[in-house]
């Protein structure tokens, strides 16, 4: 509840329902201009929960805010991307969780550093949990990394488990197709 709670006043604040008259007379456009601000700021907070909110309401309003695939450079995904990064080297299980998830969705529109890719591929090799590692592998088709794709390529003659082979070859053969067509 707390949580929700920090959320829904980040929310707010973000907005500027808060600010009285003055945030009330602003455009519509100028409070979308003003939440993005005040969203890049809280994504570089230092402040676990205030990031983790800022990542939530990203991931929610990305459309809003006008951000698009095409928009890497943008500080506010350079900041997502390092919290990211970031997040993926947690020992917290549930962070990696949704920093992998996050990749998943928005693996796209990130450049993300050989330390994070190899966090997945560790992610992959070494868990237990299938499902697990399934979200690691599809993290890692996001990145569209060669020396990922290339660990894979290698590691599909040694993987005992069906499922996750066929998954990898699946993986390969896309990454093999879009590196052909362009």
């Amino acid at each position: 509840m707390r949580r929700v709670m920090l959320c829904l006043a980040l929310f707010a604040v973000c907005l500027g329902f808060l600010g009285g008259n003055q945030a009330r007379a602003q455009s519509k456009e100028a409070k979308w201009d003003s939440f993005r601000e005040n969203l890049l700021s809280n994504l570089a907070s230092s402040n676990h929960g205030v990031r983790e909110s800022a990542l939530l309401l990203l991931n929610q309003y990305s459309r809003e805010l006008g951000l698009k695939g095409d928009e890497v450079g943008d500080p506010i995904w350079e900041t997502f991307r390092r919290n990211l990064e970031e997040n993926l080297a947690s020992s917290n299980y549930g962070v990696r969780q949704s920093a992998m998830q996050l990749i998943i969705q928005y693996g796209d529109r990130l450049k993300l550093d050989r330390n994070a890719v190899f966090c997945l591929m560790r992610t992959y090799r070494n868990e237990k949990d299938m499902r697990y590692r399934r979200m690691a592998l599809a993290a890692l088709h996001k990145t569209q990394d060669e020396w990922a794709m290339g660990l894979l390529r290698t590691s599909l003659r040694f993987e005992k488990d069906p499922a996750l082979k066929h998954i990898i070859r699946a993986i390969v053969l896309d990454y093999d197709s879009k590196q052909i067509g362009s």
